[in-house]
């Protein structure tokens, strides 16, 4: 992953927490947010794309009664 990239979904990351943190209804949100929020900011310092989506098209598995 380039640095410009990484640099472009760090900002996306963090436009996304402003966002999530206005709407939270409580604290402990809050602190899951921001939980979620570091795990994922460790992952894209470790040069992961954590927008990209890794599930096989071909998987036999499926999600029963979430809407999927």
């Amino acid at each position: 992953m380039e640095a410009q990239e990484q640099e472009n979904m760090i900002n996306l990351l963090n436009e996304q927490l402003q966002k999530d943190l206005a709407d939270a209804d409580s604290s402990f949100e809050m602190k899951m947010i921001q939980g979620e929020y570091d795990k994922k900011l460790q992952k894209l310092n470790e040069g992961q794309n954590i927008f990209e989506d890794n599930s096989p098209d071909d998987s036999h598995y499926e999600c029963i009664g979430c809407g999927a």
